[in-house]
């Protein structure tokens, strides 16, 4: 995936029942910074009525290690496992977490109801300027080529935050866990 406006097309892509128990749900591939326990709710009773009233979650295969990562349809994945649904239909394709990831970000801010709040769009842009790929983009770039308007000033300011926090931690002196003086640093 080149940018992170370029969702896979999944209008063609196979569709498999999955066990939820075969999904690796990472939170950091969640592009939200709080979870919708409402959402959650009212996906609980869709899918107690009838779940094929659900679109299916997006899930990227990873070749090395094999496993099925969720891309797109977390709070759906939540409802499943809260209503004791075991499996359910996936649209799968193949690719990296970054590729996880950004297919989350452009699905969301294309067809959810859900409005990224400014939190979230401080996560994402977090995200974009630590990109090693998106990150060479000016901020305007970024702003003409995201599939939902993010602004210039916003891009600025979080990428001098994330610097910061790389200078800082650049800056700490490595010390092992197991340390004697990492034991003595913790205090009382």
């Amino acid at each position: 995936m080149a940018a992170f406006d370029e969702a896979p097309d999944l209008s063609a892509a196979e569709v498999r029942t999955l066990p939820l128990t075969q999904l690796v749900v990472d939170e950091n591939l969640y592009s939200r910074t709080a979870i919708n326990y409402q959402a959650i709710a009212t996906y609980e009773e869709l899918y107690e009525e009838d779940p094929a009233r659900l679109p299916p979650l997006d899930v990227c295969q990873q070749t090395r290690p094999k496993r099925y990562l969720l891309a797109d349809g977390f709070l759906r994945y939540y409802a499943a496992i809260r209503t004791k649904i075991t499996a359910l239909p996936c649209r799968i394709f193949v690719g990296t977490p970054r590729d996880a990831f950004l297919h989350g970000v452009a699905m969301n801010s294309r067809q959810q109801g859900q409005p990224y709040h400014y939190h979230d769009y401080q996560k994402l842009v977090r995200w974009f300027v630590t990109d090693a790929e998106l990150s060479t983009l000016s901020h305007r770039e970024i702003t003409r080529s995201s599939t939902f308007w993010i602004a210039p000033k916003l891009i600025g300011t979080c990428n001098t935050e994330a610097q910061k926090v790389c200078t800082m931690r650049r800056s700490l002196p490595y010390v092992p866990a197991n340390s004697p003086t990492r034991a003595l640093n913790r205090g009382p």
